[in-house]
């Protein structure tokens, strides 16, 4: 009885640690972060695409100001940065 018990317990522990990370990898929040500055900065050969492809990291880019931004103004405690917050989402494209 205490194997199966303690047995039921991990894989609860285990499916909930697992679930969690998956969570976190579909959150956009983790999408966002994938855009490192190495990954952000390499735009690749220098072809007819060059500015098609900058256009696109700089959408997400700033997508992801907008998302953060609406966190912070809804989270902050701050008035500087709920204004900071508040600007971003009403001055970003």
């Amino acid at each position: 009885m205490k194997t199966s018990k303690f047995l039921t317990i991990s894989l609860v522990i285990i499916a909930l640690v697992i679930g969690i990370g998956i969570g976190y990898m579909i959150s956009p929040e983790y999408s966002m972060a994938k855009h490192g500055s190495r990954q952000m900065a390499d735009l690749g050969q220098a072809d007819k695409y060059v500015d098609l492809r900058y256009l696109n990291a700089m959408i997400a880019h700033h997508g992801g100001a907008v998302i953060l931004a609406r966190q912070a103004a809804r989270y902050s405690k701050r008035a500087e940065i709920i204004n900071l917050a508040n600007e971003i989402i009403t001055n970003e494209p």
